[in-house]
């Protein structure tokens, strides 16, 4: 290969400039590549990983930076990069993590193709720690920049992060955290009662922040030979300090790896791993405390997910219908990314990759979604950061197709240590994580109350009891939550088969209604508004019908306008459950009964009432049932002494008029 330029064993590189901002409005970095001659690999280290704002500060190998691949038959390399600019610069900034003592020489072509060289020592406004701002001699419209490595000379590896420019120097190297950093105190320690020599990791908190569940590791109390990993519990006292640790021994733990992702939110089940082998998902499982004690291990029902190595994270919401996981696959962006998949009517969706948003080339590791189901916290070394891991947040949209950039929780929560492992209660009060910094041994679990601007949306605990509405006795039954709005499953409940007791936490912006589901049972409906309540907890009983013929249900989440007899679309909930419950009871027949308000002539209401009879009735042979299974009636008005609530006679029953078998 010829000399270029003179420069003897040099690498070329030429970048395209565009409007990415980060973290100001003067600053633009490179975000497009044109060709190249070599790269270590396709993603880690490729020569996309140069485009962009920096992903690291640090001064080692890091996979999110672009790194040429040197032979002894290939001295020179080379990449050619275009770019186009409408913004005049006065700076360029160069990341280059490793490498810095190759950059031999850096030169500026503007749009009318005049190229000049800028690296000498009156440009080079500052070099520390590899980032360099070099200031041009005039101001320039910049339209390719090219830059020069010696290789051979300086025996370096190359590593380069990012490339920018700017018409200042203010705040370019600064990280993209949360604003408000007024912390009411520092990190606290939880002590000797939760902490040891060990490692304590991955702290659960159940929502009203009673319960804590940790894996703690190499612990001598710990089941097994080898005394790798088991699970511990502690308790929150009356003095605000959690209780002495306990290893909560067979059937949670055993001879193998143990360790748990996740809990619900009264703390009653645990969602578990029982070894380092997630490929085929076979030792994912779950724990529920029934009658006072841990039941045996359940295969918890999940798709295979794909994984590439033996490393996994879960995160499954308290409200048991979305699950983050943090893994590699073959649409990884490099080590270990971030996937979601939510729980609909026929299972688990497609787990679905976070993006290039959230996820880099390096790992993006143990991720929490908040009880609003939109705040997700992760730990990740792919970003510019204060230790080798670091905590981040980021928000989400409603149907998790989009995520805000992440920002690191700052320098209260990080520091120059390992940081992971976020959780919170549903009030949003402490924060916990783990840390190697001020640790009693290895890592060890802190607690940290939240600065606002880290905190999720607010968020509601709704818990009651499940009772036979004849004999008043507990009902073991399935809750399922759905967003009126959208029909979609938000949350899923179970309630105690000797108690009835069940508990959920649900984001308070929302409308919802309620299924509960027993064999035996019709599957009554509830509608939960919050509205502008205070109280971040609701209490709502529930009582169930047997199925009997001549009993008559209403279908509590039916809804019409005033004076009409359209079906509102937030009526789908509750006739889909009805459709599903004349499937499988296929032997039944039923009559419907529709009423309205009082308001109008009796005439017009008894009208009205039919023409509502037979919207659901038509409904219901849309979707699939038979209509010699169906009548309907209407039954006109309905007098309410309840000022404001008249759409509370707008309804629908239906009454079990025969059993065919």
């Amino acid at each position: 290969m010829q000399r270029m330029n003179g420069i003897a064993s040099t690498l070329l590189l030429l970048i395209i400039i565009t409007s990415n901002l980060y973290p100001n409005n003067t600053v633009f970095w490179a975000d497009k590549i044109i060709s190249y001659s070599s790269q270590v690999g396709e993603k880690q280290f490729s020569a996309n990983q140069a485009l962009g704002s920096p992903s690291s500060y640090s001064n080692e190998k890091v996979p999110t930076a672009w790194m040429p691949k040197i032979t002894p038959n290939e001295i020179y390399e080379n990449i050619i990069l275009e770019f186009n600019s409408e913004n005049k610069s006065n700076y360029i900034f160069i990341n280059m993590p490793v490498g810095g003592n190759a950059l031999e020489s850096v030169n500026v072509i503007s749009k009318d193709s005049k190229e000049t060289s800028v690296l000498n020592i009156d440009n080079i406004k500052s070099k520390e720690n590899g980032r360099y701002i070099i200031k041009l001699p005039t101001q320039i419209d910049v339209h390719i920049i090219k830059i020069y490595f010696d290789l051979v000379n300086t025996k370096s590896e190359v590593l380069l992060d990012a490339v920018g420019i700017g018409t200042d120097t203010s705040n370019i190297w600064e990280l993209n955290e949360i604003q408000e950093q007024l912390f009411s105190s520092p990190p606290e320690n939880l002590g000797t009662r939760i902490n040891s020599v060990y490692s304590e990791l991955a702290p659960i908190i159940s929502a009203d922040g009673s319960k804590l569940f940790f894996t703690r590791d190499e612990h001598p109390d710990n089941i097994g030979l080898d005394k790798n990993q088991d699970v511990w519990m502690s308790q929150l006292e009356e003095d605000g300090r959690f209780s002495q640790a306990i290893n909560l021994y067979e059937p949670v733990n055993n001879k193998h790896n143990n360790f748990a992702f996740s809990t619900n939110s009264d703390g009653t089940m645990l969602l578990m791993g029982k070894s380092n082998k997630f490929r085929d998902l076979a030792s994912l499982s779950y724990v529920k405390f029934e009658n006072n004690e841990w039941s045996d291990l359940q295969k918890f029902d999940f798709t295979n997910i794909g994984n590439k190595t033996n490393f996994v994270n879960f995160s499954l919401s308290q409200s048991m219908n979305i699950m983050f996981i943090s893994m590699e696959r073959e649409d990884s962006y490099g080590g270990l990314d971030l996937y979601y998949t939510t729980l609909s009517d026929s299972g688990w969706t497609e787990i679905k990759n976070l993006g290039a948003s959230v996820n880099t080339a390096s790992d993006e590791i143990t991720p929490y979604i908040s009880n609003d189901n939109k705040t997700l916290y992760f730990a990740t070394n792919g970003r510019p950061g204060y230790g080798s891991m670091d905590l981040f947040v980021t928000k989400t949209n409603d149907d998790y197709s989009s995520w805000s950039t992440p920002k690191n929780l700052g320098s209260d929560i990080n520091s120059q240590g390992w940081e992971a492992y976020f959780t919170i209660s549903s009030q949003n009060d402490y924060a916990y994580f783990v840390s190697s910094n001020n640790s009693i041994g290895k890592e060890d679990i802190f607690r940290i109350q939240l600065p606002k601007e880290a905190q999720p949306e607010k968020s509601v605990i709704v818990s009651g009891i499940v009772t036979n509405e004849n004999t008043n006795e507990a009902i073991g039954s399935k809750l399922e939550f759905r967003n009126l709005t959208t029909n979609k499953i938000v949350g899923i409940a179970n309630s105690d088969s000797k108690s009835g007791f069940y508990q959920i936490v649900l984001p308070k912006s929302d409308e919802y209604g309620v299924n509960t589901i027993a064999e035996g049972f019709y599957s009554i409906s509830k509608t939960i508004v919050f509205g502008n309540s205070s109280s971040n907890t609701l209490q709502l009983d529930l009582s169930m019908k047997p199925v009997i013929i001549g009993e008559t249900y209403e279908l509590s989440n039916i809804f019409f306008d005033f004076g009409k007899s359209v079906l509102d679309k937030k009526s789908n909930s509750e006739l889909q459950s009805l459709i599903k419950f004349l499937k499988q009871k296929e032997n039944l027949k039923i009559l419907i009964l529709g009423y309205t308000d009082e308001i109008g002539t009796e005439m017009n209401n008894k009208k009205l009432s039919e023409e509502r009879a037979k919207s659901v009735f038509d409904y219901l042979i849309n979707n699939g049932i038979n209509k010699n299974r169906l009548t309907y009636e209407g039954k006109g008005e309905i007098k309410s002494n309840k000022i404001g609530k008249l759409e509370e006679s707008r309804k629908v029953e239906f009454k079990i008029i025969t059993d065919s078998k």
